[in-house]
């Protein structure tokens, strides 16, 4: 039996064995190092106009819509789109309106639908956390 033991012993270089544990300690430490950073930091802009534009940006690459006018002040946007296109530009503001209702959280948003030619809204919808509240077709 005591032969078994020397040669257990002797297969486990203690040098070797503390330098693993403290590379795997060390990895964990920064594994949870950084996990903890990408979760507390990275927040949004301060800035709410700066968000409402950057959220509703992916909007400027789609065909019909002509200006999209940020109103922080009011927690309002207006989308100023072309009425020859053919699109659902209800659902697209409904959806943009979803989209930054929650990033907003609490506060109250109101999206309004305008023609190109049109000063007046033809829908509007408001919304609070990513619920509508209320919609609006006065033309319809």
């Amino acid at each position: 039996m005591k032969k078994k033991k020397k040669n257990w012993r002797r297969k486990i270089n203690p040098r070797k064995s503390n330098k693993m544990i403290y590379a795997v300690g060390i990895g964990l430490i920064l594994l949870f190092a950084v996990f903890f950073l990408l979760t507390i930091g990275g927040g949004a802009p301060e800035n709410k106009k700066e968000l409402m534009s950057s959220v509703l940006s992916y909007l400027n690459r789609t065909d019909g819509i002509i200006k999209i006018e940020v109103i922080p002040e009011h927690n309002r946007v207006k989308i100023v789109y072309d009425s020859h296109d053919k699109k659902d530009f209800i659902k697209i503001a409904r959806y943009a309106g979803i989209k930054l209702s929650l990033k907003l959280k609490t506060e109250t948003l109101e999206i309004q639908l305008i023609m190109e030619n049109g000063t007046d809204y033809i829908y509007s919808v408001v919304l609070k956390n990513g619920k509508i509240l209320k919609e609006n077709r006065p033309h319809s």
